[in-house]
């Protein structure tokens, strides 16, 4: 029987991939990377960026320090990240099932919330388990969900876990949790 059920925040309940992509565009222009607009960055959105950006800029040493720029700037471009369709009434679908939900995400936590509190999401979750600034090179997506499952005394039999990515489902099959594939061009 399902009684918890998780959710990846990136690409799954937002979409932030012009956020992300107008973020990770300005950053590398100011490290000396411009991307030319033609580039499709849309690999950028879900991944820590200490997988991603080292397709764009090959110094290692600024490849640590992106996630601190960006997370400088991220809320000047907050505004461009929307929730989907249809995941407010999931969310209430859950809510009067009485299934308790919880994000787990890759996003630094501090950002999580932000987006969270921005696009109204904050009033459904109340956990969210993601890395702190200083610890996204340390964990893994199975880290962090398990992390979550602890923090809610979640029982993986009895959760599942809905993300969009490769790196989504290797965490629910790690975690051994039921998982289930968002494709944002059902939305």
């Amino acid at each position: 029987m399902l009684k918890t059920v998780l959710f990846d925040l990136d690409g799954t309940l937002t979409d932030s991939k012009p956020t992300l992509v107008s973020l990770v565009r300005r950053v590398c222009a100011e490290y000396g990377y411009p991307v030319a607009d033609h580039v499709d960055l849309e690999f950028v959105v879900g991944p820590p960026f200490h997988v991603t950006i080292p397709q764009l800029i090959p110094d290692p040493e600024i490849v640590r320090v992106f996630p601190f720029r960006a997370n400088e700037i991220y809320h000047e471009h907050i505004h461009e990240t929307v929730v989907y369709g249809g995941v407010f009434e999931l969310l209430d679908a859950l809510a009067e099932r009485e299934i308790q939900v919880g994000i787990a995400t890759y996003k630094p936590l501090p950002l999580a919330k932000l987006v969270c509190s921005v696009t109204k999401l904050e009033n459904y979750f109340d956990h969210i388990f993601g890395p702190e600034i200083d610890r996204l090179e340390q964990l893994h997506k199975s880290q962090i969900v398990a992390n979550a499952l602890v923090g809610l005394c979640a029982a993986p039999e009895n959760t599942a876990f809905v993300g969009d990515h490769d790196h989504d489902e290797q965490a629910a099959i790690d975690n051994e949790l039921q998982f289930f594939r968002h494709d944002a061009t059902d939305s």
